[in-house]
């Protein structure tokens, strides 16, 4: 199980697996911040804030880039830009798909 306490990790993409995987990273111990190159939904947007999580959607900003982790989508195509940027990054900043994400815990984790 990697450790990701006290980690700041960026999640890309805030649909139902994102906000899911967000959620049990921040159980873990993780500082999480989701960025969303759409709109974020509004059952989503209250899942976010309801656990507190910082996220921005339209766009990308820097703050999407600024983590020690990174989790994309496994919904989000390689060719897009972000994909390609954080594909490109420092071997310091692990990116990873989320359905990785569920070896960090047990399913129940999930609720």
């Amino acid at each position: 199980m990697m450790n990701v306490k006290d980690k700041h990790i960026v999640v890309i993409g805030a649909a139902r697996s994102g906000v899911a995987a967000a959620i049990l990273l921040q159980q873990e111990g993780a500082n999480i911040f989701v960025s969303d190159f759409g709109k974020i939904g509004e059952h989503q947007k209250l899942r976010l804030t309801v656990a507190n999580i910082e996220f921005e959607e339209n766009g990308h900003t820097q703050r999407a880039f600024d983590a020690d982790f990174g989790g994309v989508s496994p919904g989000l195509p390689t060719e897009t830009p972000i994909y390609f940027t954080l594909s490109g990054m420092s071997k310091k900043k692990v990116f990873f798909r989320k359905f990785e994400v569920s070896q960090l815990g047990s399913p129940r984790k999930w609720k």
